[in-house]
C-alpha cells in the first residue's frame, strides 16, 4: 500500500501495522501523562452536550517515523457551548523572511524548535466531552477535557496565550506590530540601565534574541550561538521540544535554508 492510511482500521490491516500501533501508543501515553481528559462514562453526560467524534491521523515524518495523532473533529463544536473565541499565532510570512534577511545580514545565529504536543499544555476553557482514542479504551466511555487537544476550534488560542505567557515569563517582549514576535529588547535594556518598566525606553536600543512563533514552530535569531543555547535551555524547562540536532536551521514551516555564512548568503526553496 502508498501513502498513509487513513483510519486506524486500515492501519491496522497494513503489513506495516505494528509500527502504526506503536505511534498510537505513544500517543495514548501523551495524552493519559499530560492529563489530557478525566474518564466518564458516556451515560452521565449532560444532555445539553455532545460528545464530540476523533479520528486517527496517520503520518510518515520526514526522517521515516511514524507518526500517529488523535485529532477530535472540532467542526461538530457549537459556538458558545463547546467554545467562545478562536485565535492562532502566525507570524506573516514577509516578517519571518525580513528577520532570515536580517540575521543573514548580520551573521547572526539561526536556529528552530517544535514544541512537542504543544496543545496539551494548555487548560481548556469549556466544558466539552470527546470520543476516546480508537482502538484504546471501551465503548461506554468518553473523555471530559481538561487540556486543549488537537482539533478543537479553541486549541490554538489556548496554546497561543500560554506560550505567550511563558516568553513574557522568560523575559520578551512581544512587538505590538507582530504579536508572533518577541524580542529579549527590555530584559537587555533593563539589565543595562537599571531602568523600570515606567520609564522603559527599550526602543532605542536594539535585540539580541528574536523568537517568531507560528503555532508550535519557533524560529529563534540570536546575535551569538551563547544567546539561542541560553533560550532554548530555558524553554526546554517549560515545554518538551523537537529538535533537529543541528544548530542550524535547515528548514522551518516546509520551506527549505540553504545558508552560506562564508558567504553571507541565504535562499530559501
Amino acid at each position: 500500500m502508498e501513502g498513509e492510511p487513513i483510519n486506524y482500521t486500515e492501519a491496522m490491516k497494513r503489513p506495516d501495522w505494528k509500527l502504526w500501533r506503536n505511534a498510537a501508543e505513544k500517543e495514548v501515553k501523551i495524552l493519559i501523562k499530560a492529563g489530557t481528559w478525566k474518564l466518564t462514562k458516556k451515560a452521565v453526560v449532560p444532555r445539553n452536550h455532545r460528545i464530540l467524534k476523533g479520528k486517527w491521523v496517520f503520518k510518515i515524518k520526514r526522517d521515516g517515523s511514524y507518526k500517529a495523532r488523535w485529532v477530535v473533529k472540532g467542526f461538530e463544536q457549537i459556538k458558545g457551548l463547546d467554545y467562545q473565541q478562536v485565535f492562532a499565532a502566525v507570524v506573516r510570512a514577509d516578517t519571518f523572511r525580513t528577520l532570515l534577511a536580517i540575521a543573514t545580514l548580520l551573521d547572526w545565529d539561526i536556529s528552530n524548535v517544535d514544541i512537542d504536543s504543544a496543545f496539551l499544555y494548555g487548560e481548556i476553557d469549556s466544558e466539552v466531552y470527546i470520543e476516546l482514542p480508537e482502538g484504546f479504551t471501551d465503548l461506554d466511555s468518553c473523555g471530559m477535557l481538561l487540556k486543549s487537544i488537537y482539533g478543537l476550534k479553541q486549541s490554538p488560542r489556548i496554546w497561543a496565550q500560554t506560550l505567550y505567557k511563558i516568553l513574557r515569563e522568560l523575559g520578551l517582549t512581544q512587538l505590538q506590530s507582530e504579536h508572533s514576535v518577541f524580542t529579549d529588547i527590555r530584559k537587555r535594556y533593563q539589565q543595562r540601565t537599571g531602568k523600570t518598566d515606567e520609564d522603559f525606553l527599550g526602543y532605542f536600543a536594539g535585540p539580541e534574541l528574536i523568537i517568531a512563533v507560528y503555532v508550535d514552530d519557533l524560529l529563534i535569531i540570536g546575535k551569538t550561538r551563547e544567546v539561542v543555547k541560553e533560550f532554548k535551555l530555558h524553554l526546554g524547562k517549560r515545554v518538551s521540544m523537537k529538535e533537529s540536532g543541528d544548530d542550524e536551521a535547515r528548514d522551518y514551516l516546509g520551506i527549505e535554508i540553504s545558508r552560506d555564512r562564508e558567504r553571507g548568503t541565504l535562499r530559501l526553496s
